[in-house]
C-alpha cells in the first residue's frame, strides 16, 4: 500500500519538542504541561510525524503526560546542576 497515514507522535518525539520549547522560552519553569501540549499539537499538525502504521502510540492519559513531563524536567535540572548551572 502506498498511502502514508498520520500517526500520533511518540513520547520521545513530544518530550524532545517540549524540551526545545522550554529552552526557547528561557528555561522558566511553570508551563510544563502547556509545553507538552504545544509540542504534541505542533508535531501532529505540522505533518512532521508520519508513518506507515496508524496511531501506534495511541493517546496518553493526562496523568501519564504529567509524570513524563516531571521526569523530563528533573533530568534537565540534574544536568544543569552537574554543569555548574
Amino acid at each position: 500500500m502506498n498511502e502514508i497515514e498520520e500517526r500520533f507522535p511518540t513520547r520521545d518525539e513530544i518530550e524532545q519538542r517540549a524540551y526545545e520549547i522550554y529552552l526557547e522560552r528561557g528555561e522558566r519553569e511553570g508551563d510544563e504541561l502547556n509545553d507538552w501540549y504545544a509540542a504534541e499539537r505542533e508535531l501532529t499538525e505540522s505533518g512532521r510525524v508520519l508513518g506507515t502504521a496508524p496511531g501506534a502510540a495511541g493517546e496518553l492519559q493526562t496523568e501519564d503526560m504529567e509524570k513524563m513531563i516531571e521526569e523530563m524536567y528533573e533530568r534537565s535540572r540534574a544536568a544543569a546542576a552537574g554543569a555548574g548551572g
